[in-house]
């Protein structure tokens, strides 16, 4: 064999193992995407299968461990880890450009601009993911940056369009199959209506996710839809029902071995007894939750967390240590911008304490707080109803100026048709007239025909006897008038 040919093959054959190697990797991602294992074992999976991309120098690979790992540790509420994952994600991105993982990004940092309270940058980030995912062949996605724009209108309080956007994201995984995406939707689903305080409708759509997630063994989102379950339940004041989903919740979280879904669990029923005034029983369970959370979760978790310390050792009198969770509560909440601060729990525990002029101010900011909640909601609101009018009057004029368009298209065809039918009329007349005069013509042509033969010998075309008579009668006819004389010679 010639050595060019050698060559040749054996570039094939490192060709064909590259790519073989390249279409694996990018399956391996998108199985660990599509798993329901809970966000640590993805990370740790993640880990491994990025190192294994990082020896093979594959970059895409790197880019899309990257976005899994953010992904999963916004899951986990590691906020600032998260951020991290995602500035990497970006900058690897810049040398792949792949339209896939910018969506992918997208999706995961409207996410975060939601938690920091930046509602407009999530909404134009989402919009641009929403238009990105139109020009790619990828139906999954495209229903996946659906339930995404879902969530981020649901939080910017635009639940009409979240609602809508779910609906066409159920119809995509419907039609695809993939009934874990249809029990996300559901979830979302539940978690629109929970905003708008419809707990009852909420907690029909959770019914909905945790049979799907029965059906698809998926544990992990099951104990989520358990949790949610029973703040739903809590909302309605349902203690019994709160109890035992919050329960459900925490022995699953066990079992898969999530330390903060077990906190977060624990956390609220210690917070149902709280409110139930068992502040004995209470204070282990947060006292346990308080230990795990002390990285995980949101500020806004921990600090009602140890604010429900605080109240639980204020109801006890031991106020150095409510002194002290209070002054941690305080602590964290400056340290990151909390976005609904708990005032009225703050007030009740300054109260305990005895501190009733501290406890009035924040009471009074607390009223100050939902004031300004309601009138930028109503401003919202009115904002809203503003562009939906102006809509829907721009839909009303495009309407009428349609059907006004309509009706002059129908009077021109009318006005056309007239005309046809006036062209077919005259044609249809002159036709007749045509046909008529051809006839009376034929007929004078017969005539003439027919005199010639009575005057004329039909052989010699010379008149015969009645021809004379008749040439002899008009020739005395005009005598009479003219007085003249007539000779008449007779041959033969």
């Amino acid at each position: 064999m010639h050595p060019f040919q050698t060559l040749l093959i054996s570039l094939c054959f490192f060709i064909s193992s590259s790519l073989n190697v390249y279409v694996n990797a990018l399956d391996d991602w998108l199985e660990l995407e599509s798993n329901s294992l809970a966000p640590h074992k993805k990370i740790a999976i993640s880990n491994t299968l990025l190192k294994q991309n990082q020896l093979i120098n594959d970059k895409e690979g790197e880019l899309y461990a990257y976005i899994q790992l953010a992904l999963s540790s916004q899951s986990l509420e590691n906020f600032q880890q998260s951020k991290q994952y995602l500035i990497l994600a970006e900058q690897l991105n810049q040398q792949v450009n792949s339209t896939t993982a910018r969506i992918k990004i997208n999706n995961i940092q409207a996410r975060e601009f939601s938690t920091e309270g930046k509602m407009n940058d999530a909404v134009a980030i989402m919009a641009w993911s929403l238009a990105l995912s139109s020009t790619i062949d990828d139906v999954l996605l495209q229903g996946d940056t659906l339930m995404q724009y879902a969530y981020i209108m649901q939080l910017d309080s635009q639940h009409e369009v979240a609602i809508e956007s779910l609906y066409k994201a159920q119809l995509i995984f419907e039609e695809l199959e993939d009934n874990s995406k249809v029990m996300a939707v559901q979830s979302y689903l539940a978690m629109i209506y929970a905003d708008l305080k419809n707990y009852p409708k909420a907690i029909e759509y959770y019914a909905h996710a945790v049979s799907f997630a029965k059906k698809l063994q998926d544990d992990f989102n099951l104990s989520i839809f358990y949790y949610n379950l029973g703040t739903a339940y809590s909302s309605l004041s349902d203690w019994q029902k709160s109890s035992a989903y919050f329960s459900q919740a925490r022995e699953l979280s066990r079992v898969l071995d999530d330390s903060v879904g077990i906190a977060l669990a624990t956390a609220r029923l210690g917070g149902i007894m709280v409110k139930n005034h068992q502040y004995q029983d209470a204070l282990p369970l947060l006292l346990e939750a308080n230990n795990t959370l002390q990285d995980d979760g949101t500020v806004l978790m921990r600090t009602r967390l140890k604010l429900d310390i605080a109240l639980s050792y204020a109801k006890q009198q031991k106020m150095t240590l409510t002194k002290f969770f209070l002054q941690e509560a305080d602590t964290l909440s400056k340290d990151e911008k909390v976005n609904r601060y708990p005032y009225k729990l703050m007030g009740d525990v300054h109260r305990e304490l005895g501190n009733y002029k501290r406890a009035a101010t924040i009471y009074e900011a607390h009223i100050v707080r939902l004031n300004k909640e309601f009138k930028a909601k109503r401003e919202s609101s009115l904002q809203r109803l503003e562009v939906a009018y102006d809509v829907q009057f721009e839909k009303s004029r495009n309407e009428l100026l349609r059907k006004e368009n309509l009706l002059k298209e129908a009077k021109l065809t009318q006005y056309n048709q007239y005309r046809l039918i006036l062209v077919l009329v005259l044609a249809l007349v002159l036709l007749i007239l045509g046909a008529t005069f051809r006839q009376i013509k034929i007929q004078r042509n017969h005539k003439q025909k027919f005199k010639d033969l009575a005057f004329k010998d039909e052989l010699t075309q010379i008149a015969n006897r009645r021809g004379i008579l008749a040439f002899a009668n008009a020739c005395h006819q005009q005598l009479k008038i003219n007085n003249n004389s007539l000779m008449i010679a007779v041959i033969d």
